[in-house]
């Protein structure tokens, strides 16, 4: 079997990505799930700490291109008292498209403060070396000021700003999305955390491929079903 990418163009998806030109997006996006599906083993899937496995499908020197999967909600890892809550911004602009599923996106208005007393949380700071993050924490204090809830369902796109805070809650059933990460400038990500959470170091875990495409059939046969 060829590898993945000489069976897909992903400059190609890349660019559909960024001019939001949906039908040929649904059509590529469709026909790359249903390969994955059958066949995913030159990918390397990770479990990311905020519950989704995601698959890394191609890296240029200014963005990255992957597949984000959220399996059944009761499937899903949950961060824990010992983490950072959901609540963080990026180092990259985010595209995401929604191929299967439904999501809602929440940014977050965060105000620092001076005094624990006014505070939600602490900020702290994360930066990626591979599949190990390094969470950081700082003596920013932070509250929450405001949210803004965007509901997104299959078919649809939407964009993350890098330097917004914001959580990601998907629906109830298996979500899908093909996403494009554009690199800014910015080094660290930002999280919100518990004021007395203390610094911590936390691995990616790899995913099983053939775990992963059992879970992209799943959703496939949910779908036709």
């Amino acid at each position: 079997m060829s590898r993945l990418a000489d069976r897909f163009n992903f400059t190609e998806l890349a660019d559909l990505l960024q001019t939001r030109d949906l039908q040929p997006l649904e059509k590529a996006c469709a026909a790359l799930i249903d390969d994955l599906a059958e066949d995913c083993h030159d990918v390397e899937p990770l479990l990311h700490p905020l519950g989704f496995i995601y698959a890394p499908l191609a890296r240029w020197g200014h963005a990255t291109l992957r597949l984000h999967l959220w399996p059944p909600v009761a499937r899903r890892r949950r961060l824990t008292a010992d983490e950072v809550s959901p609540m963080h911004d990026h180092t990259w602009d985010l595209i995401s498209y929604i191929a299967y599923g439904s999501l809602d996106n929440i940014e977050v208005g965060v105000v620092e403060v001076a005094e624990p007393s006014s505070a939600d949380f602490r900020i702290f700071n994360i930066c990626g070396e591979g599949p190990v993050d390094r969470v950081t924490r700082t003596d920013a204090l932070a509250r929450i000021a405001h949210e803004r809830t965007t509901h997104h369902v299959a078919g649809s796109i939407y964009t993350q700003p890098a330097e917004v805070v914001h959580r990601t809650e998907a629906g109830a059933e298996p979500t899908v999305t093909l996403v494009l990460a554009l690199r800014t400038g910015r080094q660290v990500e930002r999280a919100l955390g518990a004021l007395d959470l203390p610094s911590y170091t936390s691995r990616r875990q790899a995913f099983p491929q053939t775990s992963f495409g059992e879970a992209l059939r799943d959703v496939l046969a949910d779908r036709r079903n």
